[in-house]
């Protein structure tokens, strides 16, 4: 399959008309971008076979964030009118970091709608003792750091409107107090993931997601935080692995 995506535009409450990137055609599967912004082509090639659907996420790339959002409802809701826009009841959902954020709040909201979860090192839960570092209080270059990118060279591609969209959703609400308490009505197949080298996340925080889904948790070894920018086959193969073994 070619590396290169094509875009759909469709229609999303509040947002508008919106082009959404996709490639490859069959089994849908949604993937929900981290804060660093969207990823890369050859990332979502790597996860095919499949429709791989990638929105950019409201405040993100080319996707308007409208002015009264402040909720993951409603970037939740967003990714439930991404599936709409493709004539899609339910796909297999992945979301990466921020994207897991959002992945767990719809899976947690509209549980039809998702066939099976990934958790890619994700945030967004409260953990009793675990304060994660506050990345609005770092300068790019710690920031960059804590996400794998190397230096010098290691500016973190977040553009300011990226920044601002992250503070919108995270600066005040850096967790949903009563996520972890909803992940276990999440009946559906699901895999949590994180790099051995996250400098952000702590296994003991990435981990709980995967205690209160009830489902495996798996390090991908010598892998940053960053791993759709930096590591985008490691990652696709161990989503891909998940995915082909439930199947089976």
């Amino acid at each position: 399959m070619s590396g290169l995506s094509s875009t759909k535009v469709i229609r999303a409450f509040d947002v508008g008309e919106v082009g959404v990137r996709f490639l490859g055609e069959g089994e849908p599967l949604l993937f929900l971008h981290g804060g660093e912004g969207p990823a890369p082509d050859e990332f979502l090639a790597a996860l095919a076979p499949g429709l791989v659907i990638a929105p950019d996420l409201p405040g993100f790339g080319g996707t308007p964030l409208p002015g009264q959002w402040n909720e993951m409802a409603d970037l939740a809701d967003f990714a439930a009118d991404v599936l709409d826009g493709f004539g899609l009841d339910r796909a297999h959902v992945v979301g990466h970091s921020f994207g897991g954020y959002v992945a767990a709040t719809l899976a947690t909201r509209a549980p039809s709608r998702v066939d099976r979860l990934v958790l890619s090192a994700p945030i967004g839960i409260q953990v009793p003792a675990i304060v994660l570092p506050n990345v609005f209080a770092l300068g790019p270059d710690r920031t960059a750091a804590l996400l794998g990118y190397p230096a010098p060279e290691g500016s973190v591609p977040l553009r300011l409107v990226e920044r601002e969209a992250l503070a919108r959703f995270l600066f005040a609400r850096p967790f949903d107090r009563r996520l972890l308490g909803r992940l276990p009505r999440v009946e559906r197949p699901s895999l949590v993931l994180r790099g051995s080298d996250d400098r952000y996340l702590p296994a003991a925080y990435v981990r709980a997601f995967a205690d209160a889904l009830g489902a495996p948790y798996r390090e991908l070894a010598d892998l940053p935080h960053a791993m759709p920018a930096l590591a985008p086959a490691e990652l696709a193969k161990a989503i891909r692995t998940f995915l082909d073994e439930e199947q089976s």
